[in-house]
């Protein structure tokens, strides 16, 4: 059994590495690196954007045989804003004797994803993916910017100085409300005591006398172009 993950999901190795995962790197145009393309575009005057590779159908079934050479079970983290989730779930719909391809698109809510890594390490893929479909009502996401999804925002290099900030509930991300950062995550954590929550970001959150399991997205965590804050409640 193997753990893929998208490099731009920016998750920590302290989640990855007892799973031996596979970090699955960012394809951009020219070979350049995700983490030397976001150092070399930061502070600049002119908006940049990443240039990502294309790949095509028989590329992505070549990669993904290669992988399978490695384990019959792959459990896929990807980032549907940089990975072709068109390409990946025909693939993953293909009959592979004896092989099995589990999706999940872990840039929806990266605490959620974190979540389904400490999962796996006492529970079968198959239990764990069932899970990956549920606890929508449980996923919270506060950026300042409500277009981060979309993809000219989502590859932008330049950091946003927005100061609103908006609480967003759900896979679908449903606008709750909107305010500055520090209240809106008091008042997701406010709606259930007594659990621990997850918090995921590549900014530092400081909250004291409250009860969460903080994780520092890597740098090379996409988007740039906002400040994103992921809260996952398990229950």
């Amino acid at each position: 059994m193997k753990i893929l993950v998208d490099q731009s999901l920016g998750l920590p190795d302290s989640c990855l590495e007892p799973h031996g995962a596979i970090v699955r790197k960012t394809p951009l145009k020219k070979g350049e690196s995700l983490e030397d393309v976001i150092e070399k575009g930061k502070g600049k005057v002119f908006t940049k954007s990443l240039s990502l590779i294309k790949k095509d159908l028989q590329s992505e079934i070549d990669e993904f045989h290669k992988y399978f050479h490695e384990s019959e079970q792959l459990f896929y983290l990807y980032d549907s804003k940089v990975t072709d989730s068109r390409l990946i779930k025909r693939i993953s719909n293909w009959n592979f004797p004896n092989r099995k391809l589990y999706l999940v698109d872990g840039s929806s809510n990266r605490a959620f994803a974190i979540h389904l890594l400490k999962e796996l390490t006492n529970h079968p893929f198959e239990e764990v993916y069932r899970l990956s479909h549920l606890c929508t009502n449980q996923k919270f996401t506060i950026s300042n910017d409500l277009k981060y999804q979309k993809s000219a925002n989502y590859l932008r290099l330049k950091e946003g100085k927005q100061k609103i900030y908006h609480l967003l509930k759900g896979t679908t991300h449903t606008k709750i409300t909107s305010g500055q950062k520090p209240e809106l995550i008091e008042k997701v954590l406010a709606t259930l005591q007594g659990n621990t929550f997850i918090i995921a970001s590549r900014g530092t959150v400081e909250l004291p006398d409250t009860k969460f399991d903080f994780y520092r997205l890597k740098n090379e965590g996409l988007p740039i172009s906002s400040d994103k804050v992921d809260i996952f409640i398990p229950i």
